[in-house]
């Protein structure tokens, strides 16, 4: 499980038992949605539990997913997805508690790394021009608001070029 979830990792460094498990998982993930649509149908909150997820992606995961270095850690995926477990079922709340568990699980042994990983501190260290980033610092001829750094160069996942 020492594994990532963002295209290149998929595509370049996923083993076949952690896609058979990522088979196993979103089956499981479909079921509870399921179940989870059916209840609030069931008490007639359909549309504002819809109304409620949709705003809920379109603030926290659609800005950055179309980002090649989009990471989507387990513990925010399950503080995003945890947050609509609550329709008051036994069911409801075994998954809500098993999601904020694994979020405050993901943030106490890994921290809150940024969804964008690299891209991210590579970013926040250039602009606050931290003294380590010296190895990626150029000459800056041409005048350009480049601020004198190399580019940062995204993993490729169409070639599994990670240089």
């Amino acid at each position: 499980m020492q594994n990532s979830v963002s295209l290149y990792a998929i595509v370049c460094t996923w083993p076949l038992k952690l896609y058979l498990f990522t088979i196993f998982v979103t089956i499981l993930v479909f079921m509870l949605a399921y179940f989870h649509i059916r209840q609030a149908l069931r008490d007639r909150i359909f549309v504002s539990r819809l109304v409620e997820f949709g705003l809920c992606m379109s603030l926290f995961l659609l800005p950055y997913a179309s980002n090649p270095n989009f990471h989507l850690h387990h513990w925010y995926a399950s503080w995003l997805f945890g947050m609509h477990s609550n329709v008051g079922t036994w069911w409801s709340d075994v998954v809500l508690a098993f999601s904020w568990g694994t979020y405050i699980n993901g943030i106490a042994v890994y921290g809150r790394d940024p969804v964008l990983s690299c891209a991210y501190s590579y970013y926040l260290s250039t602009d606050n021009r931290c003294y380590y980033m010296e190895c990626y610092h150029e000459d800056d001829d041409d005048g350009g608001g480049g601020g004198g750094y190399k580019p940062f160069i995204p993993p490729n996942w169409r070639n599994c070029n990670a240089t």
